[in-house]
């Protein structure tokens, strides 16, 4: 008997919690069914959206969008209008989302219509969506007019008497226009397929061919890298790297369909941009852009049915030369990659021994920085470095020009740079004079086609430590190791 009273409370208590969970989920589904049919949210199912076949949307003014599946699912073509769309321009994630909006829709109420159809937009039908599934079925969905409020549009399925007042989410979908289908990436190719990318400006006759080079991976981001291969070589700038990264991916605004007869009005006929990728494969894709005109590029490409344009804003370096696109260094060597540099001018040599690892800095205790064997250690009061100022100047001595229709003479050489790097290459810059301000660009005894003006050599820029030439800063830096101070501090006067 006490165990009986003991197992008879935790009953009673067993019973009452279920008693009140019934009511609680029967008060629960009462309210939420009560909650579907105030805010519209009871649904239509036509049929699962993995099962359709053929996808139509047809429009009172006769527009057609018609979308064509195998038995296994695969989009096989897509009509606009009754002309044939490439499936692999068809931006399948939009599409079949569309589908599915169609396939099962939510309807607020259906009604009986008293009235003509005309007065809900369905005589003729405003839109006209036809659905075909693999089993054979076939799903008419009639779209009328929109609500006066805009909160949903009048729908007739098949050929039922009633009318289904269906959300403003399908009248928003069967509006879409056919650009929204279509795959905004009129070039998707994946650069380590790419065996080279030639970029022509028309008007200019300005040309670059790239190749793709290792990609620079700090483990947390990756910077893209590519090499020029002509006019010369030398490393793309970052503004030619980030339009060649945009070129492979690239992303219109939208579809702008013209006839070819009016190509001439939007620049299309001469196109002043031309984007060539070789892919290793051998096959070739061609992006054709415009000039600009009125704020967009007009293109075309390989592949693409229609003409397409894309905001100017929103593409940087198509209008640069093809000097401004190219590394303007004309030599350049990290500091931890440079064994010597020996340098002749003005019937004086001096050479310039370094060596910096990798991980260190020039104030380590073990870099070793050298002006003609003498420590080059050396520092303003502020903490410049005279050795440093020497290193840039030579190492980031710019091209103020191209000019690769020249035909310089080797000779008259006026100053000559030969650095060993710690890999062991050696290699030599020589500047010619071209006039009286600039002169010609030699690397390993081969013009370069580069132009630099005279204040490479000759510039002393006062107590600020940047540009400076390559005279003034060695004068600098010989003047600062003789007067030095026992810290290794000099205070130019």
């Amino acid at each position: 008997m006490k165990i009986s009273r003991k197992l008879l409370v935790p009953l009673i208590v067993f019973i009452a919690l279920s008693v009140i969970l019934a009511v609680y989920l029967v008060v629960d589904k009462i309210r939420r069914n009560s909650l579907e049919k105030k805010l519209g949210t009871e649904t239509v199912t036509l049929c699962a959206p993995e099962d359709v076949l053929t996808f139509t949307i047809t429009s009172a003014d006769g527009e057609s969008k018609e979308f064509y599946y195998d038995e296994n699912g695969n989009l096989t073509s897509a009509k606009h209008n009754g002309e044939e769309v490439m499936a692999d321009k068809i931006n399948l994630q939009f599409l079949n989302n569309q589908i599915s909006e169609f396939c099962t829709f939510a309807c607020e109420k259906s009604f009986k219509n008293e009235n003509a159809d005309s007065d809900y937009g369905l005589s003729p039908d405003c839109y006209t969506v036809t659905i075909k599934t693999r089993a054979g079925a076939m799903e008419v969905l009639h779209l009328g007019k929109e609500t006066g409020d805009g909160s949903g549009i009048y729908i007739r399925r098949n050929s039922e008497e009633k009318i289904l007042l269906g959300s403003r989410y399908i009248a928003a979908a069967v509006a879409k226009t056919f650009d929204c289908y279509m795959n905004l990436y009129v070039v998707n190719i994946m650069k380590i397929t790419v065996e080279e990318i030639t970029f022509t400006r028309t008007s200019t006759g300005d040309k670059i061919v790239v190749e793709p080079a290792e990609d620079d991976n700090s483990g947390i981001y990756t910077v893209s890298n590519y090499k020029v291969t002509y006019p010369m070589k030398r490393d793309a700038s970052s503004t030619l790297v980030q339009l060649l990264d945009k070129v492979l991916f690239f992303q219109i605004s939208s579809y702008f369909p013209i006839d070819e007869a009016d190509y001439p009005s939007y620049g299309l006929d001469e196109p002043e941009y031309i984007f060539s990728i070789k892919q290793i494969s051998g096959n070739v894709t061609e992006l054709r852009l415009s000039r600009e005109i009125g704020g967009f590029y007009y293109g075309t490409a390989t592949g693409v049915p229609y003409v397409f344009r894309v905001t100017a804003s929103s593409i940087t370096g198509l209008n640069l030369s093809s000097f401004e696109l190219i590394d303007a260094y004309v030599i350049h060597e990290y500091l931890d990659e440079i064994r010597t540099v020996r340098v002749e001018m003005n019937d004086t040599q001096f050479i310039f021994d370094i060596y910096i690892d990798s991980t260190k800095t020039i104030t380590s205790e073990d870099s070793y920085l050298k002006l003609d064997q003498r420590d080059a250690k050396v520092f303003a009061p502020d903490g410049s470095s005279y050795a440093l100022l020497l290193y840039t100047s030579i190492f980031q001595m710019r091209a103020s020009a191209v000019d690769y229709d020249a035909d310089p003479k080797l000779e008259n050489v006026e100053c000559t740079i030969t650095v060993t790097t710690t890999l062991n290459r050696v290699y030599s810059l020589k500047l010619v004079p071209r006039d009286e301000t600039t002169y010609y660009c030699f690397i390993d005894d081969r013009y370069s086609g580069f132009i630099v003006d005279r204040s490479v050599l000759y510039k002393d820029n006062g107590h600020v430590f940047s540009d400076f030439g390559i005279w003034d800063a060695y004068q600098l830096l010989d003047e600062a190791i003789m007067n030095k101070d026992d810290r290794g501090i000099y205070e130019r006067p």
